[in-house]
């Protein structure tokens, strides 16, 4: 099934207190590839859940984000566009460090 990350990330920017958001697929050993939710938010009062919640109304559940990460900023260019690649490429890191 095709999950679109635009499609995620309107869902995610819908939750106040949320000032940025990007998804990128994780690698994931049953379905191949998994969304994960990269977050810059106001204030800690915005949970994981918090979001998870309203996304649920919005997405059917195989769409929703396997993981929130809370971040202070996203990587962007010159021309101010997140720069996903260096998103999956930390996450990917990560899982390979595992």
């Amino acid at each position: 099934m095709n999950v679109y990350p635009s499609e995620i990330e309107r869902a995610v920017m819908q939750v106040s207190g949320v000032v940025e958001c990007a998804v990128v697929a994780a690698p994931h050993e049953r379905w191949g590839q998994t969304p994960v939710a990269f977050v810059v938010r106001s204030s800690n009062d915005i949970t994981a859940e918090l979001i998870l919640a309203h996304a649920h109304e919005q997405l059917a559940g195989y769409k929703l984000p396997s993981e929130i990460r809370f971040v202070d900023e996203l990587p962007k260019n010159a021309s101010n566009k997140i720069v996903r690649r260096h998103l999956r490429d930390s996450l990917e890191a990560e899982l390979a460090a595992r």
